[in-house]
């Protein structure tokens, strides 16, 4: 940028493109605390340098003995065009030109000389003026999710969950149901994901299948527990000290509540459809409703007798009425989906429908069974079977433990929170478009960021 004849152009790195984080879905895995980590010291690539190009007079003296320390001794303006302002006396750099940025600033100083940097600490100064992120924390939430009954119910909850997090707009070809998910304001880079924990445990379904039909209600009870205590210990210890714990099936919810709540803060998938369903018929009025899923749960005896009468008013799954009608489901949809056959699962889930729910029906229908929202995705269109106003639990309840789980850290780590809420908001003011500030996966273009590795703009200290 330097029109001198006798200095070269400070060089600069090639621009980077940015990425628009506000919809793109965050893979979990091992690599992904590790980057965490990383991010939270590592600066990213430089960016070329934006600001105001400055014409040198000729002939400069080249800088002397503390200027290649740009950080503390030059201006960024004149460091970035190549040029300090210096102690005329002797020849040095020294903290006052710091806070010199023009070159008349440098020529009406008294005692101060403006100066060429040499090419030594023109590279030196490259470096060290490098927008850097704010160095911030990580998002302290911690959620854990038991799966297994089946596995890929699990897997869609922990899906959800990330997108319950970065936002998902309808039309994304990875929103099933079509309806717009918002973005969290605190989401703006990995770091901010909470913590999360898949337990997928076969051994849950094995125990509740072979107890099936012959033990009691305390006898199921009691052989999930042991199971429950070995989920227990491979969760990270921070699920139990501020964090939640939901389980990715309806069925055997009720054998698993009251246990779960004495250990972990529990969120519950049934609660969270019932709220839904609720809100739903209580704004349209109407009490019509169905809620799918195996045998048990179709019917006032099953997790869900709360949404029937004498409790509610609603009319819930008419003209279903024969158990064989109720296991439907279970054996041609849920089965099929658990043994690997989504085509042949959905075919069945699409046959039920259209013989079962009234055409042109509006109400909400549960699908409560986490297996059925997979069935329910046409595979040509990886929507929602169109027409219909399902309810997804497995998006409810992965909205629900991100829910809780901010709420439970700011009430047992409060301080821990408001630490991170800072870096947040640092980085969000430091760093982001003010027009559109979910764009912010380069570091500080066009502000002024911390530079160097001994300046520090964060002020958080709890």
């Amino acid at each position: 940028p330097i029109t001198s004849s006798s200095t070269k152009n400070l060089p600069r790195p090639s621009p980077s493109t940015t990425t628009d984080l506000s919809h793109q879905p965050t893979m979990a895995s091992a690599t992904f605390v590790i980057a965490t980590l990383l991010l939270a010291t590592t600066p990213f690539a430089a960016l070329a340098w934006d600001g105001p190009v400055l014409t040198a007079p000729a002939s400069l003296p080249t800088c002397g003995a503390g200027c290649e320390n740009c950080v503390e001794n030059c201006g960024a303006v004149l460091a970035n065009n190549g040029l300090c302002c210096q102690v005329a006396s002797n020849s040095s750099c020294d903290v006052g030109g710091q806070w010199i940025n023009s070159v008349a600033g440098c020529q009406n100083t008294e005692g101060m000389q403006l100066c060429v940097l040499s090419d030594d600490a023109k590279k030196s100064c490259d470096e060290d003026l490098k927008p850097q992120q704010p160095g911030r924390n990580w998002n302290p939430m911690c959620i854990g999710i038991i799966g297994g009954v089946g596995p890929q119910a699990g897997v869609d909850v922990t899906t959800k969950v990330m997108y319950q997090v970065a936002g998902l707009p309808a039309s994304a070809k990875e929103n099933t149901a079509g309806k717009n998910i918002t973005r969290k304001p605190w989401y703006r880079q990995a770091r901010d994901m909470p913590m999360f924990t898949l337990n997928s445990a076969p051994k849950l379904d094995g125990t509740t299948q072979n107890n099936w039909g012959w033990a009691t209600q305390a006898e199921q009870v009691a052989n999930i527990g042991e199971v429950l205590n070995e989920i227990d210990q491979t969760f990270p210890p921070c699920i139990g000290s501020r964090g939640v714990v939901g389980l990715a099936c309806n069925t055997i919810h009720d054998y698993l509540y009251e246990s779960l709540n004495e250990t972990f803060e529990f969120v519950s998938i049934v609660k969270a459809v019932k709220d839904t369903m609720s809100k739903e018929l209580d704004a349209s009025g109407k009490k019509d409703a169905f809620i799918l899923g195996s045998a048990v749960t179709m019917t006032p005896k099953g997790e869900y007798k709360a949404l029937y009468p004498p409790f509610t008013d609603w009319n819930v799954n008419q003209g279903i009425t024969t158990k064989k009608d109720r296991s439907y489901l279970w054996d041609n949809v849920i089965l099929k989906v658990q043994q690997g056959q989504p085509d042949l699962a959905h075919e069945n889930f699409v046959t039920f429908i259209k013989k079962w729910i009234p055409e042109g029906f509006t109400g909400p229908i549960a699908l409560s069974c986490t297996e059925l929202p997979i069935a329910a995705v046409d595979p040509k269109t990886g929507k929602f079977v169109e027409g219909y106003n399902f309810i997804d639990p497995n998006n409810e309840l992965a909205r629900a433990l991100v829910t809780r789980a901010e709420e439970v850290v700011k009430e047992k780590t409060p301080e821990m929170w408001k630490g991170y809420r800072c870096g947040v908001d640092t980085f969000i003011k430091l760093c982001c478009d003010p027009d559109q500030n979910t764009t912010c996966t380069r570091c500080c273009e066009s502000k002024s960021c911390k530079v160097g590795s001994s300046l520090e703009r964060l002020q958080c200290t709890a």
